[in-house]
């Protein structure tokens, strides 16, 4: 990676997690006293990754400021004003904020289990394709780095329906095998949750 170029990480958490029955932004990190959220950035920071972009729904805004959670300043909380419009349209209010000509990690906060040492290797290998995948055994997962041009695009896009995955599949991607099936992570349900703290 070039010391030239920003990165920066948008880490999405606007829904409304009625399957988890709370914000899963807000449920804790097994015995650790943090929350997903909390987690998640202290794995970017580790990775030298210190602009970082959470997008959030009005309801977690107001939860997050009332647990009053020690976030780093760097780290910038955006709210979503239009959740119901989908993910799409969440990397878009978040792309917003990005320093200009940045790469971008994409992050779900239903996957708290991110290392940082998959990350540096996605930063490693940064200029090998336009989409770059962590991948275990051959399989892609989370989360994604994509590059200035391609985030400008997604700016550009009216189609906010669109599935982000989808919409990155038009690019050429590049799989980084890594030794961690923590990219699959994603919990969704109190269930998903109760098996990942015991899998993982």
């Amino acid at each position: 990676m070039s010391s030239f170029s920003p990165v920066s990480c948008i880490i999405l958490s606007a829904g409304d997690s009625g399957r988890m029955g709370m914000h899963k932004a807000l449920l804790p990190f097994g015995k650790l006293k943090l929350t997903f959220l909390e987690k998640i950035i202290q794995s970017y920071r580790q990775a030298g990754i210190n602009q970082i972009v959470v997008v959030v729904n009005s309801g977690l805004l107001r939860q997050i400021n009332d647990l009053n959670l020690k976030l780093p300043g760097s780290v910038q909380i955006v709210e979503n004003l239009h959740p119901e419009k989908g993910r799409f349209y969440s990397l878009q209010t978040g792309l917003r904020y990005v320093k200009t000509g940045s790469h971008v990690f994409i992050h779900n906060v239903d996957n708290p289990f991110i290392d940082k040492r998959v990350l540096k290797l996605m930063l490693e290998n940064i200029n090998s394709a336009l989409v770059i995948l962590p991948a275990f055994s051959g399989k892609a997962g989370h989360p994604v780095l994509i590059p200035p041009d391609v985030c400008e695009l997604i700016n550009k896009s009216e189609c906010l329906e669109a599935r982000i995955d989808y919409f990155l599949m038009d690019f050429p991607s590049s799989k980084i095998e890594v030794n961690d099936h923590g990219i699959f992570a994603n919990i969704n349900t109190p269930e998903d949750y109760r098996k990942a703290f015991v899998g993982f």
